[in-house]
């Protein structure tokens, strides 16, 4: 066989590209030669010639030889190795596989760098949040100076500490989009010092990393990696290697097929292994047959890969020499030379008239090449590197900021992008300078945030925050100099240059405001106005003098530091602040009272207000919510969260808070949690308690737009026909936990024509344990066809009630929507009751999760411990009846 000439005729005579085209982007889809080309084709017709004799036979027999032609290839054993249609494919049965552990599997952490190719950073996410996981991202800086200083980033990380919850690590070996070598066999060293398993994503070592690819000299327990990129199979050719046969032989494919149980014959030929990926169903996999010619092509056709490595390398480097000559880039790499790919290749481009340099731009130059030039590239707008450089210039970035001509030219996304970049550098006074210069007329904080510490922060707290609530606590946690992100952000709004910033519109609506954020923005006001003339202020809003007095002196004392720094009152255009505001001290009290003596103006959408505000008014002062509502625009509120803890809430009060509350037209959202306590001893007069409750219903049903109500913890006994009456708004949430109801307020509950919109319903903490409202409940519920959301629990129910509950879900189980039920009693149900619900219940598909067990203290038993054992004994038994349904994705409460 002929040794084939590199080069342009290599390219004429051996590959079926289109001669016209200037392809140097081998690495994402690589094209095959023909002699492999060839191959493929004359699989497939073998294939269409006999279809049911391939399926059935000649493709066990094709397997197994590319298998051993694979493991012989890259210096491995049979049994670890298995072909795979892509690294995608390899990637996703590993992650997503129940990987033998020596460590507990809840509580687990996957460990990966910001390097990672995407779908695999996907795979990361969607597995970790499938488990209840953590994932924790290395965020790699750059520039990279040696090969140690990377691996030391990996060491300072595992330094933080919490390294047993690890349970995979995910490294590159080359990174797809800055073509970096990564040092795995050290990395993978450290990995393993601390007990942790790694996984190589290899979809471009294979073939370019070194000449003589070794899996036995790697050290690393899973390697993934492609044979259709550097090593000339057709396109859909790969390999997942798993060191531990053991392991290999547990690991489950996304798809699961006849491989799953094979039988004894096909074990003879092949391992468990290998038949789970080699029964995916009916497809086309004649290019994993084409691996021995594409063997065939590089070591005989091209001399094997000594001279093929030789000649790719050198002439990458002489392309990227040329290039960075011509563009004059010289000396702007990010990596060592030693940790650059052999064969890929990142090239910094010029500064170009007609391409900004922003993510769309880049794809707008890359189709343009295609398109104008026939020129096939790779170009990413690789931010971070241009943006670093501003950064790390205060002085050049203030210098920026301040000529008009630079701010008008700039697109607005570049300000996000170096917000984003300063906080993932930790140059948190960029910030600051960032928001006081504001070029823009709006500012959303949310897309200030980088995304990679934002998923890491989240995905390390979510097992008690949602997304949003963790946005929160990343702004508001502490920073090495022991400020906060939001410090930085309210210092850079009170500092807002009054001729060259825009800024007029501050949004928070996707960073839910916490208690502590809502105090920090309302004291902007405040911190606006000269410390000498804050003791000069009027008293505000009723709060008693003593307390706002040292309030002042408290506020004056934590800010010195900061004052220094403060233009204070420097007049600019009004800014409006968007938040969601809960009112619980003097901050947010006097903030909305000063707002009118600065230029900030704050708008909410939400509100909650906590009764303990009472305890800062002056002793004749009533609480009245119209004292905030007056400072605000109240048709901009939504949602209302009124709550009073100590049920403190007197007669006149409540007067006042239907007249408050009558203001509020466009309210969705209404939360008065233990408000609307009606208990007769508490008011002078019948009749007085009675048009209270009409004026309530008055304003209810006023409230067209009203479509969650919570009147939770509040003594409604016998009250709901009047409260409720009339009420016709397409109510999808009712809360009316611990309102102490009884028969005919269920009656009434019954009687109501907007039962068919609820979605969720709380009627958990009544007392229904008589028949009639046993007989109520189950008459109510097929009333709420969109029901996803039921909760009973502490009603007193007999076992018998939910079972028949259960009967009528099971009866509508074609149609029912349910997802999340409550039922646990005050004492636990029998063992057989458990079970014969568990049977019923089991049959609903939708259903995802049953609240079902009692307080620990009303288990059977002499002490917590006898107690505890007792409810484990149950819990266990519950599963095991959930595991003869198949139903293992019902979560148990």
């Amino acid at each position: 066989m002929t040794k084939i000439e590199f080069g342009e005729k290599t390219r004429l005579d051996h590959y079926l590209m289109d001669q016209e085209l200037v392809y140097v982007n081998q690495g994402s889809y690589g094209p095959c030669p023909r002699f492999v080309y060839d191959e493929l084709q004359r699989i497939r017709l073998l294939q269409e010639g006999n279809p049911d004799h391939w399926f059935r036979s000649l493709k066990y027999t094709l397997y197994a030889d590319c298998v051993r032609a694979a493991a012989n290839r890259l210096d491995c054993n049979f049994e670890q190795i298995t072909l795979v249609d892509n690294a995608t494919v390899g990637v996703n049965a590993l992650i997503k596989s129940s990987l033998p552990t020596s460590r507990p599997i809840s509580n687990g952490t996957i460990l990966c760098t910001n390097l990672g190719y995407g779908s695999v950073l996907f795979t990361i996410e969607e597995a970790a949040k499938q488990r209840g996981w953590k994932v924790r991202m290395i965020n790699i800086q750059h520039p990279i100076e040696n090969k140690q200083s990377f691996i030391q980033q990996f060491q300072d990380e595992l330094n933080k500490g919490d390294v047993e919850n690890i349970r995979l690590a995910v490294i590159d070996h080359i990174t797809s989009a800055t073509a970096i070598l990564l040092p795995i066999v050290e990395l993978t060293d450290l990995l393993h010092s601390y007990k942790i398993p790694v996984l190589v994503d290899g979809a471009h070592g294979p073939g370019q990393a070194v000449p003589h690819f070794s899996l036995n000299k790697l050290t690393c327990d899973y390697y993934v990696g492609t044979f259709h990129k550097w090593m000339y199979a057709a396109r859909g050719c790969s390999f997942l290697f798993i060191r531990n046969t053991e392991v290999a032989n547990q690991i489950q494919p996304a798809n699961t097929s006849w491989g799953y149980r094979p039988s004894a014959l096909q074990l003879d030929a092949m391992t468990h292994f290998h038949l789970q990926f080699f029964h995916q169903g009916t497809r086309d996999e004649s290019a994993l047959f084409t691996l021995p010619k594409a063997i065939e092509f590089a070591d005989q056709l091209a001399g094997g890969f000594d001279e093929i490595y030789q000649y790719n390398s050198t002439l990458s480097q002489e392309a990227k020499t040329l290039l960075e000559q011509r563009w004059n880039t010289q000396g702007k790499d990010i990596v060592p030379k030693d940790m650059q790919a052999p064969y890929l290749k990142m090239i910094q481009l010029p500064d170009l008239e007609e391409y900004k340099k922003t993510e769309e731009d880049a794809l707008r130059l890359l189709t343009d090449l295609i398109r104008d030039y026939k020129l096939v590239a790779i170009i990413l707008h690789l931010r971070s590197l241009c943006i670093r450089k501003l950064i790390s210039n205060e002085k050049y970035l203030i210098s920026c900021l301040q000529q008009k001509s630079i701010l008008l030219s700039t697109p607005g996304n570049i300000f996000y992008s170096i917000g984003q970049e300063a906080i993932f550098m930790n140059e948190y006074q960029i910030i600051e300078i960032l928001i006081a210069y504001w070029p823009l007329n709006h500012l959303e904080i949310y897309r200030l945030l980088p995304l990679s510490s934002l998923l890491v922060y989240i995905n390390n707290n979510q097992q008690q925050d949602d997304e949003i609530d963790s946005i929160a606590k990343f702004l508001e946690k502490k920073l090495p100099d022991g400020s906060t992100l939001l410090d930085y952000i309210v210092m850079g709004l009170v500092n807002k240059h009054k001729d060259l910033s825009l800024l007029k519109i501050v949004d928070f609506h996707r960073c839910s405001t916490t208690i502590q954020m809502t105090k920090e923005l309302f004291r902007l006001p405040l911190l606006w106005i000269a410390p000498e003339r804050r003791s000069l202020l009027q008293k505000r809003m009723y709060i008693e003098k003593t307390k706002l007095e040292k309030y002042i002196e408290g506020f004056n004392y934590v800010y010195q530091y900061y004052d220094k720094s403060i233009a204070h009152e420097t007049n600019f255009e009004p800014m409006k602040i968007i938040l969601d505001c809960q009112i619980i001290n003097e901050d947010t009290l006097v903030g909305l009272e000063l707002q009118q003596l600065t230029p900030f103006r704050f708008h909410f959408r939400k509100l909650w207000i906590n009764n303990y505000v009472r305890q800062i008014l002056t002793s004749h002062t009533s609480f009245d919510i119209n004292l905030v509502l007056n400072l605000t625009n109240v048709d901009n509120i939504t949602h209302l969260h009124l709550s009073d803890t100590n049920m403190e809430t007197t007669e006149n009060e409540l007067t006042l808070l239907v007249r408050s509350l009558s203001n509020l037209r466009n309210l969705r959202v209404l939360c008065l949690q233990r408000v609307l306590n009606l208990y007769p001893h508490r008011y002078t007069a019948p009749h007085i308690l009675t048009n209270l409750c009409t004026d309530f219903n008055r304003l209810l049903r006023r409230l067209i737009y009203l479509r969650r109500l919570d009147l939770s913890y509040s003594y409604l006994q016998s009250y709901i026909r009047i409260l409720f009456s009339g009420l016709i708004q397409p109510l999808e949430y009712l809360n009316l936990q611990d309102c102490r109801l009884v028969s005919k307020d269920l009656e009434f509950l019954l009687s109501m024509r907007n039962l068919r919109y609820f979605k969720e319903l709380n009627l958990s903490m009544n007392n229904f344990g008589t028949r009639t409202c046993a007989n109520l409940i189950l008459q109510i519920i097929p009333r709420c066809p969109e029901l996803t959301i039921l909760s009973i629990g502490y009603c007193s129910l007999q076992a018998s009630a939910i079972g028949q509950l259960a009967d009528y879900y099971i009866k509508e189980k074609n149609h029912t929507k349910i997802s999340l039920l409550s039922f646990k009693s005050i004492i636990p149900y029998y063992n057989y009751e458990f079970d014969i619900l568990l049977q019923k219940f089991g049959q609903i598909k939708t259903l995802k999760k049953l609240l079902l067990f009692p307080q620990l203290h009303t288990y059977p038993g002499v002490n917590d411990d006898e107690r505890e054992l007792v409810a484990r004994e149950l819990y266990r038994r519950c599963c095991q009846t959930l595991q003869t349904l198949n139903r293992q994705d019902l979560e148990l409460l």
